[in-house]
């Protein structure tokens, strides 16, 4: 697959509301197969009473095993109407960590999270790591340990950009030579990765806007003037700026601006306050 490809193929399974076709080609062309003998669907009467009220139906579209022997499934988790993508992270990952632990016991799984209330989806990545540990008795055992699942998801779907989510997986996508490793879609979900890409790009931008309010400072002379009254410079302005933008574009998306949540230039809808 080649860039192109790959940016339209995540463009429009990250900017759209939820669709499964959409998904589950996402899925095949990110892990260059996947099991699909292994797809099953579960109802509610298969869901433990302590997830029943987060989680209505699950299905597994298929298993794909990584060139380490590495067993991960890939998942659709239909969330119940009370529950809400935000607000029930714990819960709905500690779900995917039964199905991982009592379905043939897989090492990690790759999850869309949708909710029948909402227009975006939680698109998620959940690893289970297996450590040896000494136990009080003595005893040498396994322990399992689950993965924080707040380093490992991206809210994406209608209203979304998804610039970094879009970014981050074009180079699994475009490499159809080899298998990826978990590690690879691990790394694609990483928080530190991510905070490391977003404050080079936001470098990035500082220096431009900079560079252009030098220029513009250094022709106009009204404007060099009014800097000077006010005691200000260019580096200062853009930083100021650049403040007000992200403070901006974070109250705007948590729909405290008067338009539908996530959206810019929409048109007026229910504004809720919280997350």
């Amino acid at each position: 697959m080649n860039r192109d490809q790959a940016r339209h193929l995540i463009s429009q399974t990250f900017t759209q509301p939820f669709d499964k076709d959409r998904f589950r080609n996402l899925s095949i062309n990110l892990l260059n197969h996947v099991n699909e003998s292994k797809a099953q669907a579960w109802s509610t009467q298969y869901i433990k009473d302590a997830f029943k009220g987060h989680v209505q139906r699950y299905e597994r579209l298929g298993t794909y095993t990584s060139p380490d022997e590495e067993k991960l499934d890939v998942l659709i988790v239909h969330l119940t109407t009370e529950s809400k993508l935000e607000r029930a992270r714990t819960a709905i990952r500690n779900f995917v960590a039964d199905h991982l632990k009592t379905r043939d016991e897989k090492d990690a799984a790759l999850v869309a999270f949708v909710s029948p209330t909402e227009q975006q989806w939680r698109f998620s990545y959940v690893k289970m790591e297996y450590a040896t540990v000494e136990k009080e008795s003595g005893k040498v055992g396994v322990e399992t340990r689950l993965t924080p699942a707040r380093r490992f998801s991206y809210i994406v779907g209608e209203g979304e950009s998804c610039y970094t989510a879009q970014t981050r997986f074009l180079g699994i996508l475009q490499n159809t030579d080899s298998d990826p490793l978990l590690a690879e879609i691990e790394e694609a979900f990483s928080v530190e990765a991510v905070t490391k890409e977003f404050f080079t790009r936001y470098a990035e931008l500082f220096g431009e806007i900079n560079a252009e309010l030098e220029k513009l400072v250094s022709k106009n002379k009204a404007i060099r003037e009014e800097f000077k009254a006010k005691n200000i410079n260019a580096v200062d302005f853009a930083k100021k700026l650049m403040g007000q933008i992200v403070f901006l574009y974070f109250v705007q998306k948590k729909g405290w601006l008067g338009v539908g949540k996530g959206r810019i230039g929409a048109p007026v809808r229910e504004t809720s306050f919280g997350n």
